[in-house]
């Protein structure tokens, strides 16, 4: 007999949690928000629209909910029909299956039959697919498996014997084996995957994660010990920094910025728990326009309270070569450092990165790693060999970790490295010191000895690439080592280049480089980070003596460290920005919170805002409380003008509480020429990432960032918004994609109308003589502004041309004539 529905939860006692936290101002709260937003504007894909749908019914019970659930079903069910793409198969009918658990009370007997239908023809697609990712059967570890077989797994449990799905109970005990297999090779002990973290989510989050929680909702437990065992929420933990912008440690072909997942809320120790749920609050933007980030929180979220956490411990990871540092959880001054080796290799996405380094703190990125950039050299932080991140000969995976142990009482550790197989050469070994211990104006030190040798002689050059913006001198002599400062504002990374000989430092495409040539080479280096006035150091061979403390790079295994000052109960002050820039004229609401953790109340708090000349900033009302204790918050808003006339560019606001010891926060914040689609609500003829990132004011053109819309492959796609009113239009500005593909904008059509477009296909609109037009033939530059000189609400960009071809947009700007730009207010602000 058939299980009832919902099969998958949440439970009654769930849905009253859920409805209570709803209810009260937290992050909770606009998660709920922000679904139904995406869901008032159809943000996301149809699947993602139809499992929020079906979840607002759950906690609603409104019947419209689970009406454009199915509605919303029917229009991914038409895509899945005709999709010959696994991954994509496997993302809709995950999805889909949630939703139809989720809103089977709701739904008539004909749709739980139509939908019936679409899974039988989804069981049979997955069972005659076959992909490269999917059919190595010694190797399980690629985001595929997660995606695919937990997309189907979800499917298989939802419609367990209700679909006359042929051979059911066999083949969900072959997609629980496969999901087992994929955690046991895709992820070390501490969760760290070669394919980087935007694919461990993006798997994860996907089908992963999910069918865990489907399978253990059914009594199903052979998942749990392979899920539980990599500490995913420990690895985001120490590689994820406070930067509004979200740097974190890079790995795998990750990209530099990310948010942290939600599937990881509740996972972990209680105090992992904790600290990770403060993480998240702490996150500017926690949730990706159209995703199900929100309904995860809710789901996940976990009854422990934030706190302030202790100490961290670094993360050591001798299966895969991974290892993560980080000094403390406060704010965006944090360093967190990563190191690399690659001891471990398998099918699917993988970086040459032996003896990386990414390195944050002190609100800077000084050590980057190139994501899916291989071409661009300069983006690498770790010795390169004759000009390449390893020679032809090198193998992947065979790195070995010969040490490592963790210092007490800090973040910090030793580790000693092996990486001459991955090299290609006879020897390369990295040992490497990492103090968090903090002292004067030094927020950690980096002590390190890279050793190189072949038979036949080499180009050695031990690089490090900072984020842009990073002012670099290099050459200065002192003490006999060779040093190099790295600054920015007041924040400063400083090294030592000790036992220099003939080795030639230089800057070359904004990255730093110490070249050595020959059948040897060593590097001995000393790296310490902080703010305000970099110290002085006394070098003595291969010895340097910084404040006191020494590091031999001879004998760095002999290196033991102190602990670190006791966790402090310094109160955090936290300032957000609006997701959208300022316009001329515009007001955007800023906000500031004030994180209290000392045992001693703090009476009155207080938080002062300060903005740029002739900028307003007027506080909003709100009930501040007279005292906080420890543990406690308090947030205060204001309505924040910035003037007509001012130029374009990026300015400061800073945030201050006159606390003992009195603490402070910065933010910069974009203001842009003023621009008509800003904040509009866009749509286009297919989706893979949502119409409105290309309205969203971020200038940002790589998709791995969330910020590039994207259509599926089809004939003449077309994206378009809706300005809301009439208005001169002078040009439209056309942002490309940047990281790849940027040939796919070529060939396409700008067209502006007063009325309305709707789903007209390019034909019609181009016999239609009102609708003014214009043709670009050759490909897109990195932006391209179309004249325009008409009046117009709607925009359209189409792309011509028979082939079936893929839409992708940075950003589609409209502006109006110099002499209207004064402002009028555009999109959904304070």
């Amino acid at each position: 007999m058939a299980a009832p529905h919902p099969r998958f939860g949440p439970d009654p006692d769930r849905l009253d949690r859920i409805r209570d936290l709803i209810a009260w101002p937290g992050l909770p709260q606009l998660a709920w928000h922000t679904l139904l937003d995406d869901q008032a504007h159809a943000i996301g894909t149809p699947q993602t629209l139809a499992l929020n749908a079906a979840f607002a019914h759950r906690v609603t019970g409104e019947p419209e909910q689970a009406r454009l659930a199915f509605a919303w079903f029917e229009r991914a069910a038409d895509i899945l029909a005709t999709t010959s793409e696994g991954l994509l198969a496997g993302d809709i009918t995950g999805h889909l299956a949630l939703a139809y658990d989720f809103a089977y009370s709701a739904w008539t007997g004909p749709q739980r039959t139509y939908a019936l239908r679409v899974f039988k023809r989804a069981a049979a697609f997955f069972a005659a697919y076959h992909w490269p990712n999917l059919d190595q059967d010694d190797d399980k570890a690629s985001n595929w498996v997660a995606v695919v077989r937990g997309g189907e797994l979800i499917m298989q449990l939802a419609t367990r014997g209700e679909g006359d799905l042929p051979g059911q109970e066999a083949r969900i005990a072959h997609l629980v084996d496969e999901l087992r297999r994929h955690f046991e090779d895709g992820y070390g002990d501490s969760g760290w995957n070669q394919e980087g973290y935007d694919y461990l989510r993006y798997g994860l989050d996907t089908g992963g994660a999910p069918a865990v929680w489907a399978a253990e909702a059914c009594g199903i437990k052979d998942l749990t010990a392979a899920w539980q065992r990599p500490r995913f929420a420990e690895l985001i933990l120490q590689t994820q920094s406070l930067r509004p912008a979200g740097d974190r440690v890079q790995f795998g072909v990750g990209e530099r910025t990310g948010r942290p997942s939600p599937a990881f809320l509740g996972t972990g120790t209680r105090w992992t728990q904790a600290a990770y749920r403060r993480l998240f609050e702490q996150t500017p933007e926690p949730f990706a326009p159209g995703s199900t980030d929100p309904l995860w929180t809710l789901l996940r979220w976990p009854d422990t309270a934030p706190h302030q956490p202790a100490r961290p411990t670094a993360l050591f990871d001798d299966r895969e070569g991974a290892y993560a540092f980080r000094n403390r959880y406060r704010n965006e001054d944090d360093t967190l450092i990563g190191v690399t080796n690659r001891n471990g290799s398998h099918f699917g996405w993988q970086q040459r990165e032996t003896f990386a380094l990414s390195m944050i703190g002190q609100g800077t990125t000084w050590a980057r790693m190139p994501a899916k950039e291989w071409d661009r050299i300069e983006l690498f932080s770790k010795p390169l060999i004759d000009g390449v991140p390893q020679l032809p000969s090198g193998a992947d995976g065979q790195g070995r970790t010969t040490a490592a142990r963790r210092y007490r009482g800090q973040g910090g550790g030793y580790v000693a490295l092996d990486g001459g197989r991955n090299y290609g050469i006879a020897e390369a070994r990295r040992e490497l010191v990492v103090d968090m211990q903090g002292f004067g104006s030094v927020d950690t030190v980096l002590a390190l000895h890279d050793r190189f040798a072949d038979a036949v002689a080499h180009r050695i050059d031990w690089q490090l690439s900072p984020e842009p913006g990073v002012d670099i001198t290099c050459g200065d002599s002192g003490s006999g080592a060779l040093t190099f400062l790295f600054r920015r504002d007041d924040a400063w990374l400083k090294g030592w280049l000790l036992e220099p000989g003939a080795a030639r430092l230089c800057v070359a495409d904004g990255a730093f480089r110490i070249a050595r040539t020959g059948r040897s080479a060593d590097f001995r280096l000393v790296l310490a980070l902080g703010r305000g006035t970099p110290p002085t150091a006394q070098a003595d061979g291969t010895r340097l003596t910084l404040a006191g403390r020494s590091y031999d790079t001879d004998d760095l295994v002999g290196c033991t460290p102190g602990a670190g000052a006791a966790p402090g109960r310094l109160p955090v002050l936290e300032l957000s920005v609006p997701p959208l820039p300022f316009q001329p004229g515009a007001t955007r609401t800023i906000t500031a919170t004030l994180g209290w953790w000392d045992r001693e109340v703090l009476h009155h708090p207080c938080i002062r805002l300060a903005v740029p000349a002739g900028w307003a900033a007027v506080e909003l009302p709100g009930a501040s409380p007279n005292r906080l204790s420890e543990g406690e918050r308090a947030t205060i808003g204001w309505a924040v003008t910035a003037p007509c006339g001012t130029p374009p560019g990026d300015y400061v606001l800073t945030a201050t509480a006159p606390t003992d010891p009195q603490v402070f926060r910065t933010a910069a914040v974009s203001l842009v020429p003023t621009d008509l689609a800003l904040g509009r609500h866009a749509e286009q003829s297919s989706t893979l990432g949502e119409a409105t990132r290309a309205t969203n004011g971020n200038l940002d053109g790589r998709w791995g960032h969330g910020s590039v819309s994207h259509t599926l492959e089809e004939v003449q796609p077309w994206w378009q918004t809706d300005l809301g009113t009439s208005a001169e239009i002078a040009e439209v500005v056309l942002w490309n994609r940047t990281d790849a593909a940027t040939d796919r904008l070529r060939d396409f059509y700008v067209l502006v109308s007063e009325a309305p477009f709707g789903r007209a296909c390019l034909a019609e609109l181009l016999a239609t003589p009102t609708i003014w037009r214009h043709h670009a033939t050759g490909p897109a530059a990195r932006t391209t502004t179309i004249p325009v000189g008409r009046r117009g609400r709607h925009v359209r960009i189409q792309l011509a041309g028979p082939d079936p071809r893929i839409l992708a947009l940075g950003e589609v700007q409209v502006l109006p004539p110099p002499t209207a730009r004064t402002h009028t207010e555009q999109g959904s602000t304070t």
